[in-house]
């Protein structure tokens, strides 16, 4: 098949991008100068735009590693212009993916915080593939676990703990502004904090913050109205949200995602980036969920996003 735009320049609200490619967003865990020549190296090798992935804006509360970027305080920021300059030095655009990990927060059940969660949570899923792990992989999963300040602990958000997210979203795209980034990505996907309301699997709220997919929504609408309100008005910002979950039952499906997205983009998104999700506990929740091993496994969502009511970008996983 041929991609004949593939390599012509693009956009996505404002931004101008050399070409159409961009390095999706992942958590690479490095930090100072490794970091800075990662993420150069993407920019040299050509792609339009660079997207940094799993962007604390609270580290360590709320992330998965030591070693995650992070956009939480003033600190952060002789880093995150080093590395925004080297990709800019090699011709690319680069925005900043924000996050909080939620009950994927490792760091925090590691240094004893309860974690971050809408409800509490279901029991487990498991598999049959899930246990067949040899000792020395068990031991590296459950490292987080076994510490000796590690706590298996949740907490279901309060108001206040989630007018905090509000506010800790919107301080860290302010920070990303003045750190050089072109664009800013809100992580409503993998079943962080974000993504984590929109699912009624996780999401049992009776409050203002759950119920229906409206009102699961509310908590992103308000973190992307929070940001927008402190980035420059021609600032790009986007989101990653789910469209489905597999292996969960009630789950997010497309119907529900397309509500979502449709107050994202009201509130003031220029783009999605359609991804989906599998239930971790499932030996097969990656190749099941973001990562496929099925060839076109994403394309229903992405062609039903783009036959929606108004999608001015999308691009899938």
């Amino acid at each position: 098949m041929a991609f004949e735009h593939l390599l012509s320049p693009g956009s996505i609200g404002t931004l101008e991008l050399r070409n159409r490619l961009a390095m999706c967003p992942m958590g690479v865990n490095l930090a100072g100068e490794d970091a800075v020549a990662w993420f150069g190296a993407r920019a040299r090798g050509g792609v339009g735009l660079v997207i940094v992935g799993s962007v604390s804006i609270g580290h360590p509360v709320g992330s998965f590693d030591p070693r995650q970027i992070s956009c939480s305080t003033d600190a952060d920021l002789p880093e995150l212009r080093a590395i925004t300059g080297e990709v800019h030095r090699h011709g690319a655009a680069i925005a900043a993916q924000l996050v909080h990990g939620g009950s994927q927060a490792m760091l925090d059940v590691a240094d004893g915080r309860p974690l971050l969660v809408p409800s509490r949570k279901r029991p487990p899923v498991s598999d049959e593939l899930s246990t067949m792990l040899t000792a020395d992989e068990m031991a590296k999963s459950m490292a987080p676990f076994t510490g000796p300040t590690a706590r298996m602990a949740a907490n279901e958000a309060t108001e206040d703990d989630l007018a905090g997210v509000v506010a800790s979203f919107a301080a860290a795209a302010s920070r990303a502004v003045e750190a050089g980034f072109d664009g800013i990505e809100l992580h409503a996907g993998h079943g962080y904090l974000l993504h984590a309301f929109l699912s009624p699997f996780t999401n049992r709220r009776t409050d203002r913050y759950g119920g229906d997919a409206a009102g699961r929504a509310t908590l992103f609408t308000e973190v992307v109205r929070a940001v927008r309100a402190v980035v420059p008005h021609t600032f790009p910002v986007w989101a990653r949200v789910g469209a489905e979950e597999r292996h969960r039952e009630p789950a997010q499906h497309l119907d529900d995602a397309l509500v979502a997205m449709q107050l994202g983009l009201d509130a003031g998104l220029v783009a999605l980036h359609v991804t989906s999700y599998a239930e971790p506990m499932v030996a097969t929740g990656i190749t099941d969920g973001h990562t496929p091993h099925v060839a076109g496994a994403p394309s229903s969502s992405r062609t039903a996003l783009a036959s929606g009511r108004r999608a001015p970008a999308t691009w899938g996983v």
